[in-house]
């Protein structure tokens, strides 16, 4: 179905290895505990080859990814480094740097900010799948079956599914007529200043060269979704 499709994407994202492991004769469900959940499930300890596989000392990107995992918005350097514990220095820079160019992290502007006050969050599907799940409940074969329909996953979803918006930039733009148009890309957020003052976010801000502004909400369902009150 779509919805599974979709799932798959927000689980493997783009990765042909991945997709390649599923199999025609199971269901979708069947197919994420035995590659991910099952005592010999051919990803399940994925999370970890991955990154020792790519970089020569993993340590401060595992720390790095940890650490955004936790946060859906994104987060700053410096709130990077006290989460962390990895100083403003070479370390921290080298990796980031690395993150970014793999496509693991992404960088962006908040809206009209300049670089150094830039945010960084986890856009690796498989991660975040990996930080949602896989941590911990790897003890229980048929999780993701279980989990089907439950709140748990529903949130993931919708974490998720931002995600893949996030990297499909040029498609929104096609989908919104606004292909040919220049645009900034920008994400917002307010901070709750005291108890009686919420914080706020905007998912996506299309700053426009044609002096408009696109603001743009994420939102996953597995069914038509209508906008209430």
């Amino acid at each position: 179905s779509r919805h599974e499709i979709c799932q798959a994407y927000m689980i493997f994202g783009g990765v042909p290895y991945y997709w390649s492991l599923l199999r025609g004769d199971r269901s979708f469900a069947q197919n994420v505990d035995s590659l991910c959940f099952a005592e010999h499930g051919k990803l399940r300890d994925e999370f970890g080859y991955l990154y020792s596989s790519l970089f020569h000392d993993a340590t401060a990107h595992l720390k790095i990814v940890t650490a955004l995992a936790s946060c859906k918005s994104g987060v700053t350097r410096e709130e990077l480094i006290e989460k962390t514990g990895i100083t403003n220095g070479g370390t921290m820079k080298k990796t980031l740097e690395e993150l970014v160019r793999c496509d693991f992290v992404r960088q962006f502007n908040a809206w009209h900010k300049k670089n150094r006050d830039a945010f960084f969050q986890l856009t690796d599907n498989f991660t975040l799948f990996h930080f949602s799940f896989m941590n911990g409940n790897v003890h229980d074969p048929n999780f993701w079956m279980n989990s089907v329909g439950g709140s748990r996953l529903a949130n993931w979803e919708g974490q998720s599914f931002e995600r893949v918006c996030i990297l499909h930039i040029d498609q929104i733009k096609r989908a919104l007529g606004i292909s040919g148009v220049g645009c900034e890309v920008y994400s917002w957020r307010k901070r709750a200043d005291s108890k009686r003052e919420k914080g706020a976010q905007i998912d996506l801000v299309l700053e426009r060269q044609d002096g408009n502004v696109n603001l743009c909400e994420m939102k996953f369902a597995s069914e038509k979704f209508a906008i209430d009150a």
